[in-house]
């Protein structure tokens, strides 16, 4: 999962997006910045967070494969998206 300490914190609410529209958003950035070598990885999906706290109510699920080039620039995606946005529909699947 791409989260946990080091997540940037705000004291004010992020806008929230739809799930959908979120992903799509990062999806398209990691497209862009993916190793043209990699062409098996794509963005993972993302899920709800309970009691996030003061962080992001969402994370990512792992990704599918192990691919070091790809996974730098998901966290990279994930933490800038994280301190943008919450997402709005709770009725997301939520992982244990």
């Amino acid at each position: 999962m791409f989260s946990g300490p080091g997540d940037p914190v705000l004291t004010e609410h992020r806008p929230a997006l739809t799930p959908g529209r979120l992903y799509a958003l990062m999806s398209a950035e990691f497209q862009e910045c993916r190793s043209r070598h990699c062409i098996g990885c794509v963005m993972p999906m993302l899920y709800v967070v309970e009691d996030a706290g003061m962080g992001a109510n969402w994370a990512l699920e792992p990704m599918g494969r192990r691919c070091p080039s790809c996974e730098s620039a998901v966290a990279r995606i994930r933490a800038k998206y994280a301190a943008l946005y919450d997402v709005r529909d709770h009725g997301l699947a939520r992982l244990p």
